[in-house]
């Protein structure tokens, strides 16, 4: 299987905004947006609040973490890369009046306390940085602080007759 392209043109290389000297306007992210900008429209209609949460990616808070994932494309071991790419999303949901929560901040807190926030070492999880427990904790310490705060309304996880036609739909197969 050959690699992943690691060139840092965001036009093929996934990951092209983490990797060093990538000096993005915003511009690159015109397509997401434009999706989000509809979401929220949609979701404002119907009467519900559209949140972003953004978290980092294990290589972007420890030197050690997502190590397999750091051969498969291409990052270096023992180093740390940038989190300018979740402050440039929180700074233009809010520029598009989006409630944006960017956990990055908790997770390099958190990192000091507890290694690692991202979990390796079952399945197919050290190529992906797939939250852990400890990274779903952190996520939940943030939302709780931020209802003790007054500045987000609790959200109630609604519940579902089986018989009901409106069952939300799967989004990931277990």
């Amino acid at each position: 299987m050959a690699r992943p392209d690691a060139s840092g043109d965001v036009r093929v290389d996934t990951y092209a905004m983490i990797r060093d000297g990538y000096h993005g306007d915003g511009s690159d992210w015109s397509l997401t947006f434009g999706y989000i900008e509809r979401i929220r429209d949609l979701l404002t209609v119907r009467g519900v609040p559209l949140w972003l949460t953004l978290y980092p990616y294990g290589h972007q808070i420890s030197p050690r973490e997502w190590n397999d994932g750091r051969v498969d494309w291409s990052f270096e071991h023992n180093r740390v890369y940038t989190r300018a790419p979740q402050k440039q999303v929180e700074e233009l949901g809010r520029s598009r009046d989006i409630s944006v929560i960017n956990m990055t901040g908790d997770f390099l807190e958190r990192s000091k306390k507890e290694f690692p926030p991202c979990r390796r070492g079952r399945g197919d999880f050290p190529r992906a940085a797939a939250l852990s427990a400890a990274g779903r904790s952190a996520h939940q310490e943030r939302r709780s602080a931020q209802e003790l705060a007054g500045r987000t309304a609790r959200i109630e996880t609604p519940t579902h007759d089986t018989a009901s036609p409106r069952q939300p739909a799967r989004m990931f197969s277990p």
